[in-house]
């Protein structure tokens, strides 16, 4: 039930934003209203209501693409809330919708990248195909090369091969020098990967002072500091860096960011790294008191039990 929420609160936002954004075609003055009212019937959990809606604006605007967008956007809503042979009738719904989209403007790019997650998404049953998502994605990538390459990522992520990932990842990150997050996600997997020295190469050419976030430079000193933590060198700093991560993490609040558990534990690693056992297993201790379940806290005092033969 989460997930769905979660995904009927960013369908509500599509919606918001094909209001505002999308529907300024003078033969579609009166999607904006349409699209705000069916974003608030979507976030009452009432999808049904809304693609009867919907519907009706679609018959109403035969020829507006934005609202055969916000048709298709509605029903992939409904798609959540419904199983089995409903399911299978409201994904061809979608894809009619979808396909009346493109008809109308083939090179339109919202209509395109919704198609191509909803490829990648659904099962074959529903239509669902990587094969052809990789086709139009190549076919997106004539008209607009950046949702190209995030929708490549979308396909890589939902594979099982992480070098297809990073590989997308660092395309992506080529192409969008200031965005932050495909930057760090692409640290993240090279550090998970082994190929640290690649991650700190990402992470030093990118200055955090970029952004105006708080939580970015911290999460960017974080990644810096378990980059040298993983690759084993220069732990000293990995240290230094760690300390002021969990000073000012004290004060600043933010889902992404690691807890200071975790740091603690990555301060436990430096120490050990370097020999001072006792002072790895305080750090590692740290950690138990406010993560029982840290495996790498739990690890490290397993290694120095049994260096000290207890």
């Amino acid at each position: 039930m989460l997930r769905t929420t979660l995904r009927t609160t960013a369908l509500t936002t599509t919606l918001y934003l094909l209001a505002s954004s999308l529907a300024v075609a003078a033969d579609c003055d009166r999607i904006g209203n349409d699209a705000v009212e069916i974003g608030q019937i979507i976030a009452a959990g009432d999808t049904k209501s809304a693609v009867k809606q919907a519907e009706k604006l679609a018959e109403r605007e035969v020829d507006c693409v934005e609202a055969q967008l916000l048709l298709a956007t509605t029903l992939n809503a409904r798609l959540d809330m419904v199983g089995g042979l409903k399911a299978l009738s409201v994904s061809k719904k979608y894809r009619r919708a979808i396909a009346a989209a493109l008809d109308i403007d083939p090179d339109n790019v919202d209509a395109r990248t919704e198609e191509i997650g909803y490829l990648i998404a659904a099962p074959s049953i529903a239509g669902g195909s990587r094969e052809k998502a990789a086709v139009r994605i190549a076919e997106l990538r004539t008209i607009d090369p950046l949702a190209a390459a995030q929708m490549q990522l979308s396909l890589s992520r939902s594979g099982n091969d992480p070098d297809a990932v990073i590989s997308s990842l660092q395309t992506l990150v080529n192409m969008a020098h200031s965005d932050y997050g495909p930057r760090s996600e692409l640290a993240r997997r090279l550090i998970l990967a082994g190929r640290t020295d690649e991650a700190d190469r990402e992470l030093s050419s990118w200055a955090p002072d970029l952004s105006p976030d708080a939580w970015v430079v911290l999460e960017h000193q974080y990644l810096r500091a378990a980059t040298r933590v993983y690759g084993g060198f220069e732990l000293d700093i990995a240290e230094a860096l760690l300390r002021q991560f969990i000073e000012a993490r004290g004060h600043l609040d933010h889902p992404r960011l690691p807890s200071i558990a975790k740091a603690n534990a990555l301060i436990g690693s430096t120490y050990e790294g370097r020999g001072d056992f006792d002072k790895a297993s305080d750090a590692y201790q740290a950690t138990l008191r406010d993560d029982p379940d840290n495996r790498r806290a739990q690890d490290g005092l397993a290694r120095i039990s049994e260096r000290r033969g207890e």
